[in-house]
Parts: C-alpha cells; structure tokens; sequence
C-alpha cells in the first residue's frame, strides 16, 4: 500500500539537448530521440548555445519528421555561447513537462531510454527527490575504459557511499523532475568546469536520492580536443574537456 501512495504519475517527458557546433552529431543524437519506443508524450528541446555551425539549420530539418510522430522538437538560440551549464537551464526553463531528461549533442540514447527511466520513476518513493541514471557504454569503447567500468559496476550501497566523491550517476543518464533542479540551485552557468559535479553535491549534499536503471541506456560519446585530468576514483576519471563537459 505504501508503494502504491508513493507512485508517481508521469504525463510527459522534455529531454534537453545543449548544443555547440554539433553540426557533426546533432542527426544521430535527434534520430535517437525520435526512436524512443515509449507512450508518453516527449518534447525535445535543442538549445544552440551560440553556434558558429549549421547546428539550429540541421535540428529543425528534424521538426517535420518529430511532428509525423506527434512529438515536439523546439530549437532555442541562444545569442552568443555561454556555456553547456547556461545552456541547460534555458532548456529547463522553456521545458513544456516537469519530468526533464538530459542529453548532449554528441550523445545517443537508445531506443528504450525514456521508458525505463520512467519505470523506475513511477514506482521509486520519492521520485520528486530522485536524480535518476543508467548504466552508458563509451564511444569508442576504450574511451576511459576504467572509469566507466567503475561507474557501471557500483553497487546501490557504494553509489549512495561515494556519493561525496563523484558523480556516480553520471551526467548523460540524468533523469529528473524539475522541482530537483530548482532544489539544487540549478546548474552554475558561470562558465567553470564540473557544473555537474557542483550540481551533484548540492542535490546529495541536501538529502536528495540516487536510483540507477541497471540498463545500458545511452552511448557517451568521447568528443575530440578534450583536456584530460585524472583522480583517484580510477585511472582515468574524472575527465573535463575545454569546455567543462566530463567525459
């Protein structure tokens, strides 16, 4: 009975997908999301932080094929480039759902992500104050091949224990309602690394849950020109790239 008063009812998605001269990957990352096999009603909100590309050109070619399926696909300029962090919240803040999932331009997400995420959110207590993740493969598989083998093999103990220690859902999975977001002070559009990992220790830092889907659900992808640095979480992780994106 407990469970039954605790489940959450989700009536749409918005996944929202930050993108800076994507021009190279915004197809496979849109045709991704308009693979989704699920019933919900899911909007895609692409947000160009300030391309110099053809990134919004490419995304609206999109709309037509969105709109065949009854899904939405909204594309927002952003002026000038401020950064993935800025990026997100203006995607948040124009979501048309509460239920917000996040997804990078060069990142693909398969065909059952949104389903099983929303599995896991209809029946976790607590899912309001849930940030909800995946297992993810890495693109190429070798791409800091430890630190994906370490944080696809934590147990649900050793992700609540270490949770001071790293981001140990990682970014790509996120799932979450919006009302977590406003929680943890949104992301730091301030143009410093690790957004993720602020964001992250202030949503656990303040009692917030952590549920990961035991599904390898979205393929992270290893972007060129990246600014590598190592801790002791393993070898080769965390890693942040020039524009403060962890891979």
């Amino acid at each position: 009975m407990a469970a039954l008063a605790a489940a959450t009812n989700i009536n749409g998605v918005t996944c929202v997908v930050p993108a800076f001269n994507a021009s190279q990957t915004i197809d496979a990352c849109l045709a991704s999301l308009l693979a989704q096999r699920t019933d919900l009603e899911l909007e895609v909100g692409v947000v160009d932080d300030g391309s110099e590309d053809d990134t919004s050109v490419k995304a609206r070619q999109w709309q037509a094929r969105f709109a065949r399926l009854q899904m939405s696909l909204r594309v927002v300029q952003q002026p000038s480039n401020g950064g993935a962090a800025r990026a997100r919240n203006v995607g948040i803040e124009h979501a048309s759902y509460d239920w917000i999932l996040t997804c990078d331009a060069d990142d693909t997400s398969r065909p059952q992500r949104v389903e099983a995420l929303r599995r896991a959110a209809e029946t976790q207590p607590g899912a309001k104050n849930t940030l909800f993740g995946s297992r993810f493969s890495r693109d190429p598989p070798n791409a800091t091949e430890r630190y994906a083998t370490w944080a696809n093999s934590l147990s649900s103990e050793r992700l609540f224990l270490e949770r001071f220690r790293e981001c140990t859902l990682i970014q790509p999975t996120w799932f979450f309602h919006r009302a977590l977001w406003r929680n943890a002070g949104r992301y730091d559009a301030d143009g410093e690394t690790c957004d993720d990992l602020r964001f992250f220790l202030r949503h656990v830092g303040r009692g917030g849950l952590l549920h990961r889907v035991e599904e390898d659900l979205v393929v992270y992808t290893l972007s060129e020109g990246c600014l590598l640095y190592t801790s002791d979480a393993a070898d080769d992780t965390p890693c942040v790239d020039l524009g403060g994106r962890r891979i």
